[in-house]
């Protein structure tokens, strides 16, 4: 498998095939990126370990109301 870290606009644009059976999800590392992940149509969100007491970051992806992966 060969692995390729995308540009927020290329990942925008996979986003926007619908021929493609794509599930977005990402990492909220900020709340400016998280703005982002909204924005572009994510469906689900996982937080970092390193993020995992980052209580105002928690209770924002709680409010969006979308299923979260909390790695510890």
């Amino acid at each position: 498998m060969r692995v390729k870290e995308i540009t927020p606009q290329e990942a925008f644009q996979i986003l926007q095939s619908q021929k493609n059976n794509v599930k977005f999800l990402s990492t909220a590392t900020s709340f400016k990126s998280l703005e982002w992940m909204e924005k572009a149509g994510a469906t689900m969100y996982k937080v970092a370990s390193g993020n995992a007491t980052h209580l105002p970051i928690i209770d924002k992806l709680i409010e969006i109301n979308k299923p979260i992966i909390i790695s510890v």
